[in-house]
């Protein structure tokens, strides 16, 4: 093992993933700047049906696909 072991994995897996989708990633490295990751998602794989709520004045979204039901109701104020 070394200092540096891991790293890069997750990246591969997301690269593997987009490319498989018609997609890709491109890494830019800017020294003392930090680094940049472009991702690209055909426009058919990145719109997908979501319910999107309010929590706590936040909005979040859930995927619609493979979900059973929903249950909403409104909380007093």
């Amino acid at each position: 093992m070394t200092e540096v072991s891991g790293r890069g994995v997750g990246l591969d897996v997301v690269r593997t993933f987009l490319h498989d989708v018609g997609g890709s990633v491109r890494v830019e490295n800017n020294p003392g700047r930090g680094v940049r990751f472009h991702l690209e998602m055909p426009v058919t794989r990145s719109v997908m049906r979501a319910l999107v709520v309010e929590i706590s004045g936040d909005p979040y979204a859930f995927p619609l696909a493979g979900s059973r039901g929903w249950l909403m109701w409104r909380l007093p104020r």
